[in-house]
C-alpha cells in the first residue's frame, strides 16, 4: 500500500510489467489500423463508390510507406541477426512473419473489393481503364494531342553523363 493524496491508501497493482500480453504489438497494431481503412472501401452503404475508391487508395498508399519504413527497418534487424524479443514477446523475424501473413490477407481482400465489386460498378457509371493499343485511331490521336498541349508542357527535361549522374529521387517520386 502506498499513501496518496490527503493520506488516502493507495494498492499498487501486482501485474507483472514484464508480461507480453499486456503490450500490443506497435506494427500489428498499424495493420489493425490499415484494416479499418479498407474496410471503409468495401461498405457501399456507408460511402458513395469514388470515396470507396479513395479509401482502396489510402489502403495502399498506407500499405507502400509501411513497409518502406517500419518493415525496412525489421529487415535490417533481421539481417544484422537480431534476435531479441520486444516487450510484446516478438523478434524481428516473427514480426515480419506475422506482418506477412495479416497483409497478404488484406491484400487478398483489396483485391476482391477492387475487381470484383468496385470497378465492375465503374462500368456501369461509364468510367473504364483502357489500354492505347484498343483506342480507335481517332482516339490515340486525340490523347496524342491532349499529351502534347497538356502534359508535356509541364514536364522538366533532365540530362544527365558521366559528368551529371542521375539527380537523387525520393520514394514514389
Amino acid at each position: 500500500m502506498k499513501s496518496g493524496q490527503n493520506g488516502i491508501q493507495i494498492a499498487a497493482p501486482e501485474k507483472d510489467l514484464r508480461d507480453p500480453s499486456l503490450y500490443v504489438n506497435r506494427e500489428l497494431s498499424w495493420i489493425d489500423f490499415n484494416q479499418r481503412v479498407l474496410e471503409e472501401a468495401t461498405d457501399p452503404l456507408a460511402h458513395p463508390l469514388l470515396e470507396r475508391i479513395k479509401f482502396i487508395s489510402i489502403f495502399s498508399s498506407n500499405l507502400d510507406e509501411f513497409f518502406m519504413i517500419r518493415v525496412a527497418g525489421l529487415d535490417d534487424q533481421c539481417a544484422a541477426g537480431i534476435t531479441e524479443r520486444s516487450v510484446d514477446g516478438l523478434t524481428p523475424m516473427e514480426m515480419v512473419e506475422k506482418i506477412r501473413e495479416q497483409v497478404s490477407e488484406q491484400l487478398r481482400q483489396r483485391n476482391a473489393c477492387f475487381f470484383e465489386v468496385l470497378y465492375p460498378a465503374l462500368r456501369k457509371k461509364g468510367i473504364e481503364f483502357v489500354l492505347t493499343s484498343s483506342l480507335t485511331p481517332h482516339q490515340q490521336k486525340v490523347l496524342q494531342e491532349f499529351f502534347r498541349e497538356e502534359i508535356f508542357p509541364v514536364l522538366t527535361p533532365l540530362a544527365f553523363d558521366t559528368g551529371h549522374p542521375f539527380p537523387f529521387m525520393s520514394n514514389l517520386s
